[in-house]
């Protein structure tokens, strides 16, 4: 059944979540998913009220049992939807390649709505197991292999030097945009995404 739950467990990228049932249409899944970033953006993920998404959608609670195990994976799901991949072109600056690669996730904290947004995704993921596995493996597949591949370029270019840490690197990058988010409960501003990429680049060529 749908339900929160919390775990301190560290889980490597194995996805272990449903991938979507044939028997849910598309424009189901869009409009249930619609309806779950409407309400996150109104009452935030610990104000969360599945009875307000089912209101605004035809959706019932058998579908939804079927195709997530809890209201964090409904949410994590729901805004990862909309979060583009990052546009990585290895010929460019490396200061605009990590630019491009955190913009996708910036481009949503400008604005208060996304900021909510965000907030869900974080907390939702923080909150639940395998809501958590899934905006991990996103991060991997589409953040943190992206940031990897630049790097190697970098390093064979002599523009970062050849012991960086893919991690820590990543750590530097988001941590400034999480913080923003969370902690701070702000927009994030062009001076903060210039701090974070310069920052980045610092630990790089230290």
């Amino acid at each position: 059944m749908l339900d929160t739950a919390t775990s301190n467990s560290i889980i490597e990228f194995h996805p272990s979540y449903k991938p979507l049932n044939d028997e849910f249409s598309s424009a189901s899944t869009h409009a249930l998913m619609s309806a779950t970033r409407r309400e996150l953006a109104e009452n935030g993920w610990r104000g969360f009220d599945l009875r307000n998404v089912m209101n605004n959608t035809k959706s019932n609670v058998t579908m939804l049992d079927q195709k997530w195990e809890s209201l964090a994976e409904l949410a994590v799901e729901s805004v990862l939807d909309i979060v583009e991949h990052p546009s990585v072109e290895l010929h460019l600056p490396l200061v605009e390649q990590l630019s491009r690669l955190i913009d996708p996730f910036a481009d949503m904290a400008r604005a208060s709505t996304g900021v909510n947004l965000l907030r869900g995704l974080l907390l939702a993921a923080g909150d639940d197991q395998t809501a958590g596995i899934m905006f991990r493996d996103h991060l991997n597949r589409n953040f943190r292999r992206p940031l990897k591949q630049i790097l190697s370029e970098g390093a064979a270019r002599k523009e970062v030097r050849h012991t960086y840490d893919v991690d820590l690197a990543m750590d530097i990058l988001f941590g400034t945009l999480w913080h923003r988010v969370l902690i701070m409960r702000g927009p994030l501003s062009e001076t903060t995404i210039t701090r974070a990429v310069t920052a980045t680049m610092d630990h790089l060529r230290a």
